[in-house]
């Protein structure tokens, strides 16, 4: 951890060093974050105050949470950000202590409806399920710091898994989605739920200056 923060802290000391004065400071915590035996360790990473300008974090589904919903595991991510900033944590016998509350803004680095057969998402249902919980969330007012959202729209062929939004065609039979040589979208119920979160009055606003 004090690699990983001298590390960020030499490489803003360039970017002033040049003048740098456009540069957005990001930190993406990805999946770690929503799950409470990791947050010690992010806040040994965490490079120090006034060293983010945005504090992000992902939500992918594990197998130990089938059935949660995008508004449970961003609740729970949310809930202990604010919960543990400024708070000491423990990690590896010394104490970390970061201030993710005085960030300009937080957001979701990535996220998607995986689709995956053995236990995320069992069906197209499932995944549209879990996009509409994902604007139920943005939209109800909870979770005010969240200003932005990046939607993971890929295939894996490795990994047999997928998130896209336009052919997921692995619910036919296919291990994965084979959008490059499909023109016709095949799961249109999904479009529809992407299109519904985009379009919500959570986007509509204007940024904040920091962007």
């Amino acid at each position: 951890p004090a690699e990983y923060r001298a590390m960020w802290t030499y490489v803003r000391q360039m970017f002033d060093a040049e003048g740098v004065d456009n540069a957005v400071w990001v930190l993406d915590y990805s999946v770690a974050a929503t799950q409470a035996e990791y947050h010690p360790l992010l806040a040994a990473l965490w490079p120090g105050d006034g060293m983010v300008d945005w504090l992000l974090w992902n939500l992918f589904k594990f197998s130990n949470q089938v059935g949660y919903t995008f508004e449970e595991l961003l609740d729970t991510s949310y809930s202990m950000f604010e919960t543990k900033s400024n708070v000491p944590q423990e990690w590896e016998g010394q104490y970390y202590t970061a201030n993710y509350t005085g960030v300009a803004a937080w957001g979701i680095g990535a996220w998607g409806a995986n689709g995956v057969k053995t236990w995320s998402h069992p069906d197209e249902a499932d995944r549209v399920a879990f996009v509409t919980s994902a604007s139920a969330a943005f939209n109800g007012g909870a979770y005010p710091r969240i200003r932005m959202s990046v939607y993971f729209d890929t295939a894996d062929v490795n990994s047999e898994t997928g998130s896209e939004i336009g052919n997921a065609t692995w619910r036919r039979g296919a291990p994965v989605s084979d959008s490059a040589g499909v023109d016709v979208l095949s799961n249109l119920p999904m479009v529809d739920a992407y299109k519904s979160l985009v379009n919500s009055s959570h986007f509509a606003a204007n940024d904040l200056p920091v962007c």
